[in-house]
């Protein structure tokens, strides 16, 4: 009879603590259930497909950035400028800008999405951004490669690119021409010989050299000026808003007249106007060789 009572009291043992294991797991359980349910529910059920769309409407989806292009340009890059005029490696926390509210170049990564829409919005894009000066240099690098790297598919695939370009769009601050080598900027002229240069800027003071100035050198397409960029005839361009001479264009040492030896030589007569250059004010372009 003990036997049985004892037998009986631990089955019944065994069962309540089957019964609190239930009870313990069975949360779990609903939420192993529920995770992947609510899973489901936020997942997205079709994906837009950009491409599928009529052309016409892509093209309005173009329009509609490349308004916003026209009239927006990288300010953050100001204040690494305004750190290289200074020489200051304190950034001043209150006017350093925001990297999250101000990109580099806006819609720039639209024309990165594949190769058919680069196709169709990179070129178009290119005409309507405005760049400052300052960001000059790693613009060309970036969207106008040197041609004289060797030849592959990605190069190429750029070069086509280029065919829908037909302006170049640079805002100029006075601060930006302070010890500025404008020559890769210069000689982008041999490569894209039907592209004209846009300056856009604010009030501008009374200087010897004037953003016209500037859009004029650029947009130079006088022979002889021409032939000197396509055979490296021009060693560099160097301009300094504040100099005497705010212009400097550096000529190699075979190519150079000589007159141009001597440093004290005034310009002949005509001569920059032989180059195209005859827009330039009495004093503001100085001519150097390069010996080297």
């Amino acid at each position: 009879m003990a036997k049985s009572t004892k037998a009986t009291t631990t089955r019944r043992l065994r069962k309540r603590a089957r019964d609190e294991d239930e009870t313990q797991l069975e949360p779990a359980a609903k939420q192993q259930k529920i995770a992947p349910e609510a899973k489901e529910e936020t997942a997205p059920t079709s994906v837009f497909r950009f491409l599928d769309l009529p052309p016409e409407l892509r093209n309005q989806i173009y329009n509609i950035a490349l308004r916003e292009t026209h009239r927006i340009f990288p300010t953050a890059t100001f204040w690494k400028e305004h750190q290289r005029i200074t020489r200051s490696r304190k950034p001043k926390p209150t006017t350093t800008p925001s990297k999250t509210t101000d990109p580099p170049l806006p819609y720039m990564a639209l024309g990165q999405t594949c190769a058919q829409i680069r196709a169709e919005f990179h070129p178009q894009w290119l005409n309507q951004v405005c760049v400052p000066l300052c960001t000059i240099e790693p613009f060309i690098q970036t969207f106008f490669p040197s041609t004289q790297r060797k030849t592959t598919t990605t190069t190429t695939g750029r070069l086509q690119l280029w065919r829908g370009v037909d302006r170049i769009r640079i805002f100029l601050r006075p601060s930006e021409l302070e010890r500025r080598n404008i020559t890769r900027l210069v000689k982008l002229r041999n490569r894209l010989p039907d592209v004209t240069f846009e300056f856009s800027h604010l009030e501008w003071q009374e200087s010897k050299i004037q953003p016209v100035d500037m859009q004029q050198l650029l947009n130079n397409r006088h022979p002889v000026w021409l032939h000197w960029l396509k055979t490296h005839a021009v060693s560099a361009v160097h301009v300094a808003l504040y100099n005497p001479d705010p212009i400097r264009i550096v000529v190699k040492d075979k190519d150079a007249p000589g007159w141009m030896r001597n440093y004290f030589s005034n310009i002949p007569d005509k001569y920059l106007e032989s180059l195209g250059l005859e827009w330039a004010r009495s004093g503001s372009i100085k001519f150097g060789v390069d010996y080297c």
